[in-house]
C-alpha cells in the first residue's frame, strides 16, 4: 500500500453492511458475511485461514459455518463507490491525487464509481466502470459551502437502498470491502522520523489579556496520527524580517487613503524588518524595490495602482517566491487584490493557485492577503469576486497567513488590519521537529499543530517541506 494513501474515504460504509445482511438470508435459515483478516504486525502479509480455523456464534449459540470462500482473483467482483461530502472543504482536491494512486492500482475487475452526498443523496458523476482512468474523470472539487449535505449516514443509507448496478454477487462483496476496508485506507507504518523538518507556527489570537509566551511543552505535531518528536521551538520575533507588499495593478478602488495607512505602516516596523515593493501588471510580477531597511526607499516605490485589466494574481505570487533570495530571515508576502483569476473555472480547482500555495509552504512563506477591488466591482459578476475571496482566503490559511475581507466592496481602512498582522508578526515560531522520511527526494507532507494552552489560535501551514530517501532505506 503506497505510503501516501493515509487518507479517509467514505465509501458505502456499515449501514450498507446491515442491509447486505438481510439480503443474503434464504428460507433455509443460512446467511452470508464478508470477514476480513488482518495482520496484527502493519506491512506484514496477513495469515492464511482456512475454514477450520473460523467459528461462528449466532445469538450467543454456536453454528455451522457452511462455506468459506477467499473472495481475490479475477473471479472475485467488486464495486467499490468513493463518496464525497459536497460540503468538504476544497483543500480536499489536494489530496486528490492520492485518491488516483489508489484507484489506479486496484485490480482490473474491480469496478469504481464515484458519488457525491448532495441535499441527502449520493448523486452520482458517472457510471460504475472497471476503467479507471474514465471514472477519475469524475473527480472534482467539492462545493464546500456547509448545508450542502444532510447527514452523511443519511446518505448512505440511500446509496444501499438504490446502488446502481444490477449485479448482486458483486455488489455484496462491493459493500463488505467498502465498509470494512475503504471507510479508512491505512499507510503501512511509516519509517522511524529521523529526517529534520521545520514549520512556521503563528499565534494568530489569544483571548486573554496578553500573549504568553510558548515552550515546545506546548506543542505537539502529528502526521497520519502519530506524534513526531519536537526537537526545538525557536522564537522569531527578535529575527530578521523581510515582507514584501505585493499590489496588484488592477485593483483600483479608493486607493489614496488606504496607501497613507500602507506608508505609516512601513515607517512602523522594527528596524530589523526589511520592506520589498513589488507589482502584478498584466498578470506579470514587476519588483520595485527589493527588501531594504530604508523605509524612504520603500516607500517612495508606491505607487497608486492603475486599474488594469484583471489578470491572473496567483502565477505573480509563485515567480516572487522562487525568486526570494534564500537567507536567514523570515519571508512574508502582503498582497493587495481582488483576488479574481479571470480564467479559473467556477467548481474546479485553480492550479495557479495550488502552485502558489505549494511554493509558499516549501520556502516557508507566509501569505497575507487584503481584498481590495477595482472601482467597477459593483457592476462585475458578484460570483467571481465571490471566488476571488475564497482562493484569497484559500492561499493565505493553506500557507499560515490571513485574508481580510469584509464585504464585497473596500476595506474601510486597512489599520485595523495591518494591526492584527504586526500582532501575528510578533508572534511566530520556528518548530523544528523530526519527520519520517518522505519518498523520493522530498515531498510536502501534511501535519497537524495543536496547543496545549486555552484560548491561543494557531495558524499553521497546511503542508511542510520533507526530506526525502533513498529507495529501500
Amino acid at each position: 500500500m503506497n505510503r501516501k494513501m493515509a487518507i479517509c474515504m467514505t465509501a458505502a460504509a456499515l449501514l450498507l453492511a446491515a442491509q447486505a445482511f438481510s439480503q443474503g438470508r434464504d428460507n433455509t435459515g443460512q446467511g452470508r458475511a464478508v470477514v476480513t483478516v488482518l495482520s496484527k504486525q502493519h506491512g506484514e502479509p496477513p495469515a492464511s485461514v482456512s475454514q477450520q480455523d473460523v467459528s461462528i456464534k449466532v445469538n450467543g449459540k454456536p453454528s455451522v459455518v457452511a462455506s468459506w470462500a477467499p473472495l481475490r482473483g479475477p473471479d472475485a467482483r467488486l464495486e467499490l463507490v468513493i463518496l464525497i461530502d459536497s460540503s468538504s472543504r476544497t483543500s480536499l482536491g489536494s489530496q486528490y491525487s492520492d485518491i488516483e494512486h489508489f484507484v489506479n492500482g486496484l485490480p482490473p475487475n474491480v469496478k469504481v464509481g464515484i458519488a457525491y452526498m448532495l441535499n441527502g443523496s449520493a448523486v452520482f458523476a458517472g457510471p460504475l466502470s472497471a476503467d479507471h482512468t474514465q471514472a477519475l474523470r469524475a473527480l472534482h472539487l467539492p462545493g464546500g459551502s456547509p448545508g450542502s449535505s444532510a447527514s452523511p449516514y443519511f446518505c448512505l443509507s440511500e446509496l444501499a437502498k438504490h446502488w446502481p448496478s444490477g449485479d448482486r454477487g458483486a455488489r455484496l462483496k462491493a459493500v463488505y470491502f467498502a465498509a470494512m476496508g475503504s471507510l479508512f485506507i491505512l499507510a503501512e507504518t511509516p519509517p522511524t522520523p529521523s529526517v529534520p523538518a521545520e514549520i512556521v507556527v503563528t499565534v494568530g489570537h489569544y483571548f486573554g489579556p496578553e500573549t504568553p509566551p510558548l515552550t515546545k511543552d506546548n506543542l505537539t505535531i502529528t502526521w497520519r496520527y502519530e506524534p513526531m518528536p519536537i526537537t526545538n521551538l525557536i522564537p522569531l520575533r527578535a529575527t530578521g524580517l523581510e515582507l514584501f507588499l505585493l499590489v496588484d495593478n488592477c485593483s483600483s478602488c479608493e486607493p489614496g487613503t488606504k496607501f497613507e495607512e500602507l506608508r505609516r505602516f512601513i515607517v512602523a516596523q522594527p528596524a530589523t524588518t526589511a520592506i520589498g515593493v513589488a507589482y502584478i501588471r498584466n498578470g506579470r510580477l514587476e519588483v520595485a524595490e527589493t527588501p531594504t531597511q530604508d523605509r524612504e526607499r520603500a516607500v517612495k516605490a508606491l505607487s497608486v495602482p492603475q486599474g488594469n485589466k484583471p489578470s491572473n494574481p496567483y502565477d505573480a505570487v509563485t515567480d516572487l517566491i522562487q525568486s526570494w533570495g534564500k537567507n536567514s530571515s523570515r519571508h512574508v508576502i502582503l498582497m493587495f487584490t481582488s483576488g479574481i483569476d479571470p480564467a479559473a473555472q467556477e467548481s474546479v480547482q485553480d492550479p495557479s493557485v495550488e502552485a502558489a500555495i505549494a511554493a509558499a509552504q516549501r520556502a516557508h512563506v507566509a501569505v497575507y492577503a487584503m481584498y481590495h477591488p477595482r472601482a467597477d466591482y459593483l457592476e462585475g459578476d458578484l460570483s467571481k469576486i465571490s471566488a476571488g475571496q475564497t482562493q484569497l482566503a484559500h492561499l493565505a490559511m493553506e500557507t499560515g497567513g490571513e485574508a481580510y475581507f469584509i464585504s464585497f466592496g473596500p476595506l474601510p481602512s486597512l489599520s485595523p488590519f495591518l494591526a492584527d498582522l504586526n500582532d501575528h508578526l510578533s508572534n511566530q515560531y520556528l518548530l523544528q521537529f523530526l519527520a519520517s522520511p518522505a519518498e523520493g527526494p522530498g515531498a510536502l507532507e501534511q501535519f497537524m499543530v495543536k496547543c496545549n494552552l486555552h484560548d491561543v489560535e494557531l495558524m499553521v501551514p497546511d503542508r511542510a517541506w520533507v526530506p526525502g530517501r533513498k529507495p529501500g532505506s
